[in-house]
């Protein structure tokens, strides 16, 4: 994506009323981008992609692991507050979210109390998920689909086994630019930047919400 648009070089930024210009300069051989706003959907690809091809979206699978728990919570079926054992003395669904459950970022690090650090953890949202599965009485990957993925119309979106861990909640999902532009476009509490450096920004442009999805064949997100 050519700089057009937004502010200082690397800052992500857009400007205020400039326009936005879709011109792929990546180092990878295949990608997408899309930005999407109340005025509508700008998409640019490299590589012969299209919307539908399918790519690993790394830790943008917490973005609907949370929404996932948040239906169940909605629902009744999990409270914010709920302790969950498995997690550590103290930890609840709320702490999970936040990242401030004291979990290291994958298995092999240390524990720490609950609210001491805040560390970004992938083992934290699949227990997580474990939480959500046993009160919904169902596998996470089948609440997913159908409190998620299936009312945003992502028919393309699925949770895959990553790193060993199968259907990984943390990291595992893949998706297309199309069912992200989806979930941009229903989602209208959402404001994320995700690039395949794994980058995250929110923003707003003119008084509406932005929404920038990017993916390339050699993510390094996680």
């Amino acid at each position: 994506m050519s700089p057009e648009g937004f502010g200082p070089e690397g800052s992500g930024e857009p400007r205020r009323g400039a326009p936005i210009n879709l011109e792929l300069d990546w180092p990878v051989e295949r990608g997408g981008v899309a930005v999407v706003s109340a005025a509508g959907v700008d998409a640019a690809y490299l590589g012969g992609v299209t919307g539908g091809d399918e790519f690993r979206v790394a830790s943008v699978t917490k973005l609907l692991t949370t929404m996932a728990a948040l239906a169940a919570v909605d629902g009744g079926r999990l409270d914010l507050d709920q302790p969950v054992p498995a997690a550590g003395e103290g930890v609840t669904v709320r702490h999970l979210l936040a990242h401030a459950a004291g979990l290291p970022f994958e298995t092999s690090g240390g524990h720490r109390p609950p609210e001491q650090r805040r560390i970004y953890s992938n083992l934290g949202f699949r227990v997580l998920a474990e939480a959500v599965a046993a009160a919904a009485g169902t596998s996470f990957e089948a609440w997913l689909a159908g409190s998620v993925l299936g009312p945003l119309g992502m028919a393309a979106t699925r949770l895959s086994s990553r790193r060993g861990v199968a259907a990984d909640p943390a990291a595992g999902a893949v998706s297309t630019l199309d069912d992200l532009v989806r979930l941009a476009e229903k989602d209208n509490r959402l404001v994320l930047h995700t690039t395949e450096a794994g980058t995250h920004r929110y923003y707003m442009q003119d008084g509406e919400r932005v929404y920038r999805f990017s993916l390339g064949s050699q993510s390094t997100m996680d």
